[in-house]
């Protein structure tokens, strides 16, 4: 969703560029607003993806499943209705 909203504002990170991942999720406090609150846990859950996917396994709880999931719910629905209020050509009927 922060990819979707960070193109539909004009914008594209490089992807050849290390922390590409990392800005794209900043954007969203520029994009949609969302609050820095939340910007720091999804950036946490990020990087806590990149150790469990590139250094070592880790195990993630069934709490922090239910978070992340919380999270991307909200997620969605702040970037869809953003998207829908400021870029409604950009949504294919």
């Amino acid at each position: 969703m922060a990819t979707a909203a960070l193109h539909a504002a004009g914008y594209r990170t490089n992807s050849n560029v290390p922390g590409h991942h990392a800005l794209t999720v900043e954007s969203l406090a520029h994009t949609i607003g969302v609050d820095a609150a939340l910007v720091r846990k999804l950036d946490a859950y990020r990087r806590k993806r990149n150790r469990v996917s590139y250094d070592a396994p880790a195990a993630v709880s069934a709490k922090e499943a239910a978070d992340m999931l919380a999270l991307a719910t909200q997620l969605r629905h702040d970037a869809d209705a953003w998207i829908r209020a400021k870029h409604a050509a950009l949504i294919s009927r």
